[in-house]
């Protein structure tokens, strides 16, 4: 998505459509839950995550957005800081369960395995994982990503291409491949 069509997104949204909403919705609810699990180690805060950052783009006021993924990606990782203080939360990542009444219902297979993920994306250094995040969940270009991070469009390339084959090998180990 280009600017132009980012921001008339953005302004379609602030005059309240819910289609534009819906649109946005469809484009982003996934990527900012991956990097809500990644950053929580946590399902069930990640949909939290998930609807805060809803809820923030439904009801705030911005300006033009130049890079509505950037945008985006980075309003994700400031919520979820804020929530991750405010909440203080340490959840087991392979145990976590929830209380429903006197019954305890276990995390699905497909949830722990999701989780699991979270935590090999955890164990990449930081800029690995941004690099790994902006390029597959938000489809940004290696020169995009060298722009933002000021970094050589090469070396972007090269942290990526280190990264993908650690998590390669990760996934092996943990049979996720």
């Amino acid at each position: 998505m280009d600017e132009t069509e980012s921001n008339k997104l953005m302004d379609r949204i602030q005059n309240g459509e819910e289609e534009a909403f819906r649109e946005f919705y469809n484009i982003y609810s996934k990527k900012i839950m991956g990097v809500a699990i990644h950053m929580t180690q946590n399902f069930h805060d990640a949909e939290n995550i998930v609807n805060i950052v809803m809820e923030k783009i439904w009801y705030g006021k911005f300006k033009s957005v130049n890079n509505l993924d950037g945008f985006v990606f980075k309003t994700t990782k400031f919520l979820t800081l804020n929530y991750l203080r405010d909440n203080k939360k340490n959840r087991n990542m392979l145990s976590y369960s929830e209380e429903l009444g006197h019954e305890v219902v276990m995390i699905t297979d497909i949830v722990k395995q999701n989780i699991l993920i979270a935590d090999i994306l955890g164990q990449l250094k930081d800029k690995y994982r941004d690099i790994v995040f902006k390029y597959v969940l938000f489809d940004d270009t290696f020169q995009e990503i060298a722009e933002d991070m000021k970094i050589s469009k090469s070396s972007v390339r090269r942290i990526y291409l280190r990264a993908i084959k650690i998590l390669k090998q990760k996934f092996i180990e943990n049979d996720i491949i």
